[in-house]
């Protein structure tokens, strides 16, 4: 319950007094998994400083350390709030293999390895989760900004133990076949997506989770805890008669506690509001990427998409979409409060110099060739994972209102340092201390 209060402080602290964005075209200002930004290759072995095929990214609220899910290698990449930022920075510890150099997919499973991992998340005590997609089950760290290297994960969620990868099978249930997209809410509703049974489904207290006997409080995307079917149309409603999603991938949860769902296969993004109390069945509020719930059609353009992939949204409301085959990250401002349906264009890209322009054969510091996982810095940047490079850009936030308001942060923080220290306070003043040195680093990053 401390360290809840406390990160909600420091995400308060983190807020600044006049948020900045990615803009158009921008350039990129370093890249993880290169030496430089014309370098595009794949690396073998692999290490600390190469990429197998990245796929989601996540940042650790407290730290600022960045997770990065290496998707065919099979293992979780962690960078300190540091090396996070600067080109060719290199990973301080992995998960999934006892060491940088491995890949190995294990069979049977164990408790420290992993088969495709994709989305993770945060719970409100810190804990890191980790959808382990071909091992049917989500793992849980505890502790994950300071393990060493190879260490076993603390809980398997989804299946009876460590060294089980069993198909659910049909039938009413809340396991998993598929588990990619996953999302935790402030409230510790934990949202995972199963691409193969074509549904998200939310369960209450995450850090209470364990085993093969789970049960979920909701399913959305589906009429009920047996039903599979993919589908595009809601209809009428109330409730949900059949499926809806065409293979789920991304999904993000917001601070007003909206559920945002990248269904890829209808190539658009669906909205449901007030995520934690709805019931089996809801149906979405809102879409992007269509004009409306019965269309699929892809395209280009500023209100069309190819593909819809990884979502984050930033403290201002922009919401962030990879659209993989068009090349290209969108932002939609005041995504949150849009209509349901209709025109929805995109205020901005990023990889492209225009909405209409796609794809491109060149590798620079504008370009992003295959994107995929996306995560808003702390300083309200954007990383991206670009899978056909074999790297993660960080697009800087640059404007002068941010530094000024990271500078009040670190005196604000400094003084409540301070104080903490006057006080005998040893755990806070520890945490204060290591909040300094992470506000200290964006500075420099955003300077």
């Amino acid at each position: 319950m401390k360290r809840h209060f406390f990160a909600f402080l420091l995400t308060f602290l983190l807020i600044p007094s006049a948020w900045s964005r990615p803009v158009t075209y921008q350039r990129a200002t370093s890249v993880l998994g290169q030496p430089d930004f014309a370098s595009s290759g794949s690396v073998s072995p692999v290490g600390a400083q190469s990429f197998v095929q990245p796929e989601a990214i996540v940042i650790e609220p407290v730290t600022g350390k960045v997770f990065v899910s290496d998707y065919q290698g099979n293992r979780v990449l962690r960078f300190s709030s540091t090396a996070a930022y600067q080109t060719n920075g290199a990973a301080e510890a992995v998960l999934g293999q006892a060491d940088f150099d491995q890949t190995n997919s294990m069979d049977p499973p164990t408790a420290s390895s992993l088969y495709g991992p994709g989305g993770m998340a945060f719970d409100s005590q810190g804990n890191l989760y980790v959808a382990d997609y071909f091992n049917r089950r989500i793992l849980r760290w505890n502790n994950p900004t300071t393990i060493s290297s190879g260490a076993t994960a603390d809980i398997v969620i989804g299946q009876a133990d460590f060294t089980s990868k069993v198909d659910p099978g049909t039938g009413s249930h809340s396991l998993f076949d598929g588990p990619w997209g996953l999302c935790i809410d402030a409230s510790d509703n934990l949202y995972l997506g199963d691409y193969d049974l074509q549904r998200v489904l939310r369960f209450a207290d995450a850090p209470s989770l364990s085993g093969a006997g789970i049960t979920a409080s909701a399913v959305f995307g589906q009429p009920d805890l047996g039903s599979f079917d993919t589908g595009l149309d809601p209809g009428p409603g109330p409730l949900l008669t059949v499926g809806i999603f065409n293979y789920v991938w991304g999904l993000h949860v917001d601070t007003a506690g909206r559920l945002w769902v990248a269904d890829n296969g209808n190539v658009r993004v669906l909205r449901f509001d007030n995520a934690a109390t709805k019931p089996s069945g809801a149906l979405p509020d809102a879409v992007l990427g269509q004009p409306n719930f019965a269309s699929s059609a892809s395209g280009q353009g500023a209100s069309r998409l190819r593909n819809a992939y990884h979502l984050a949204m930033d403290a201002a409301g922009t919401l962030w979409l990879s659209d993989y085959l068009n090349a290209r990250v969108l932002g939609f401002k005041n995504a949150g409060t849009r209509p349901a349906t209709g025109v929805n264009n995109a205020n901005i890209v990023l990889g492209q110099p225009n909405f209409t322009a796609t794809g491109g054969a060149l590798v620079n510091d504008r370009t992003i060739g295959l994107p995929y996982g996306i995560a808003v810095t702390p300083a309200g940047g954007l990383l991206v994972a670009d899978r056909s490079a074999y790297r993660v850009l960080h697009f800087r936030s640059e404007n002068a209102a941010l530094q000024a308001s990271l500078r009040t942060q670190i005196a604000a923080a400094q003084k409540a340092l301070k104080k903490a220290k006057k006080a005998g306070k040893k755990a806070q003043a520890k945490k204060l201390a290591k909040k300094v040195a992470s506000l200290n680093a964006q500075l420099a990053d955003a300077s």
